[in-house]
């Protein structure tokens, strides 16, 4: 049976199917500025908005799950200088995210971080909107996965030299080798009374598992049992178990098991229609991550930009428009400032 592969511009193409979600699942959430109440056949139904969006917090899970098959796929990622520089382009790329945060609340006189409170910004600490996480000062709002990613990235070579404890003939070896990485993170947590290192192995225990079943699936080729499965039933299935997990508040724990259903049908539809738009939202996938947050900052200025006589479909969609369009505005400004340091 043919090797089940993912190629460069396909995953881009998920992650801008992955980004789009994520903007439905904050645009349509608890942060809105509006009560969600829309009247179908005569009857009010309450919240759909909000049932949809928070189904679409599988995002999160896309991308871990693509960091994952990745992982397998390029070797660079045992060594360590290798992964120092990832890190080093990402965080430099998230503080220029920072920075226009910083500006934008300066324009519009928001409370700006303290001192040591932005120097825990800058590396995904102290982020959160003030709906939920009761910041009330100018912050990337949904940076939160920064300090994870970095973590990740530096985590790298040990993980990979646990996973690759055993050959391809024997995976529980590999699984053992995970087990004990895993214990081994947990007794650092439990020994730690650091705040931020206790919150740093949090989100990471959280989304450790997404990854490494993304590194399993490519490595020992888990896709090929989908080929036996029909999947329009496959997709009837998907979206009644995320109903299910919606009605009975499952939450995050349910993405690790749907990620894997939504990448194969992702897969299914991208071999039908491949359009560059979604490989170039792909491409910019994280800078929209952090830029789209600049609609919840506290007393939200930006909000006359999304917000038309409460409708909650423009809310979306304008939501999604200018967020892509600011992302793009500011990877040019980037590259331009680039090009004028580098002739300096």
């Amino acid at each position: 049976m043919k090797a089940f592969v993912i190629t460069k511009d396909e995953s881009n193409m998920i992650k801008g199917i992955a980004i789009i979600l994520m903007m439905i699942h904050h645009f349509w959430s608890s942060m809105q500025p509006i009560p969600v109440k829309i009247v179908v056949m005569g009857g009010q139904i309450s919240n759909i908005e909000l049932m949809i969006g928070s189904m679409c917090k599988i995002c999160v899970s896309l991308f871990a799950f693509l960091t994952g098959w990745v992982l397998y796929l390029n070797p660079k990622f045992k060594s360590y200088s290798y992964n120092f520089r990832k890190a080093k382009s990402f965080i430099l790329n998230y503080w220029i995210a920072e920075l226009i945060f910083i500006i934008v609340g300066f324009m519009f006189c928001l409370k700006l971080p303290s001192f040591s409170i932005l120097l825990a910004n800058l590396f995904g600490f102290e982020t959160g909107a003030y709906e939920i996480m009761g910041y009330d000062y100018v912050n990337v709002t949904f940076a939160w996965y920064v300090r994870f990613y970095l973590f990740l990235l530096l985590s790298f070579p040990i993980l990979l030299r646990c996973l690759n404890l055993a050959s391809k003939v024997r995976p529980l070896l590999s699984f053992i080798g995970f087990i004990l990485f895993f214990g081994i993170m947990c007794y650092l947590c439990r020994m730690s009374d650091n705040y931020f290192v206790r919150k740093l192995l949090a989100v990471y225990f959280e989304w450790i598992p997404c990854v490494v079943v993304g590194y399993y699936f490519n490595r020992y080729g888990w896709f090929r049992y989908f080929e036996r499965i029909n999947t329009k039933l496959l997709c009837i299935f998907f979206i009644l178990y995320l109903l299910l997990c919606y009605k009975f508040s499952v939450g995050y724990n349910s993405d690790r098991f749907s990620a894997i259903i939504l990448v194969w049908l992702c897969m299914k539809a991208i071999h039908r229609i491949h359009t560059k738009v979604l490989v170039r939202l792909g491409k910019v996938s994280m800078f929209i991550w952090f830029i789209h947050g600049l609609f919840f900052l506290p007393t939200k200025p930006l909000e006359p930009l999304i917000l038309i006589n409460g409708n909650t479909i423009a809310l979306l969609l304008l939501g999604v428009f200018w967020s892509i369009i600011f992302s793009f505005m500011v990877l040019y400004l980037k590259d331009v400032t680039l090009k004028l340091f580098s002739r300096i």
